[in-house]
Order: structure tokens, then C-alpha cells, then sequence
């Protein structure tokens, strides 16, 4: 496993050379996670993505959910969260968490980055082999909302 270092805020000397944009995407008590086709392939983790040059956090994180999920999100669906500060060996970035809650599933059709969706409850994400940091930023995020 990489060697990963996640911080609420920014550490001394941390540089930031790329940033993130994640989506906790919640129906009742699930959220949908997606399971990797590339890197790290067969970990779960959530619609998440780099920033485009010059690109708005909720246009990203809008951009990121339909290119992975097809999934056509508003932006004032979305509700910031906070961000992580991540650092690994090659890389220091800052990774942004959004939610979006809606009362039914909504039809989802995977990119070839991914091999399969789901919908799990909190317990079943504490199970499910996730990618690197993942379930850090999950349990930040559960944190977040209080539950």
C-alpha cells in the first residue's frame, strides 16, 4: 500500500500541485461508491477527479460525477464539506468533498475507469477494500455531518 499522510489543515512545507474534487453522493443512509478499472483496480472509492486548469470547484466535481457516472447533477445540489490535505510520496494535493443527497437512486451508467457500482451503507463501506485514503475521507465526511 502507498504510504499516505492526510491532514485537516495545511501542513508546514505543503505544496500544492494538483487538487481534487470528490462527491459523497447519498440516497437514505447509502452512498455511492465505484469500484477502479486502472490504478488500484478492484478498490472502491467515490465520483472524484483532478481540476481542470482554471476550473471551479463545482464545475469540476459536476464535470467528474457525469463523465464517471452520467449522472447530470446542478450545482446548487452540491454541499462543500471541506477539504483534506493529502500527501503521498510523488504528489501533495487538496482533496475537496462535496455532498449531494437525493430521495431516489438515479440511473448510473460507469465510464471504463470503473468496473461496478454500489450503494452501502456506512458499515458496509468500513468493509469494502477501498483505495488509498478513502476511507479517512469517508470518515471526515460522516464526521462532517454529524453522523
Amino acid at each position: 500500500m502507498n504510504k499516505i499522510e492526510i491532514y485537516e489543515k495545511p501542513p508546514q512545507d505543503f505544496t500544492i500541485q494538483v487538487e481534487v474534487v470528490a462527491v459523497y453522493f447519498t440516497v437514505g443512509n447509502e452512498a455511492l461508491f465505484l469500484q477502479r478499472s486502472g490504478s488500484e483496480r478492484g478498490t472502491w472509492g467515490v465520483p472524484a477527479g483532478k481540476l481542470e486548469k482554471d476550473e471551479i470547484l463545482v464545475a469540476g466535481i459536476k464535470r467528474e460525477l457525469y463523465e464517471e457516472t452520467s449522472i447530470i447533477a446542478s450545482e446548487d445540489h452540491f454541499l462543500s464539506c471541506g477539504q483534506l490535505y493529502i500527501r503521498k510520496p510523488h504528489v501533495e494535493y487538496i482533496y475537496h468533498m462535496f455532498s449531494m443527497d437525493l430521495s431516489s437512486k438515479p440511473v448510473v451508467k460507469l465510464s471504463e475507469e470503473h468496473l461496478d457500482y454500489g450503494w452501502f451503507s456506512s458499515e458496509k463501506v468500513e468493509q469494502l477494500p477501498l483505495m488509498t485514503g478513502a476511507l479517512e475521507a469517508f470518515r471526515f465526511f460522516k464526521n462532517f455531518l454529524g453522523a
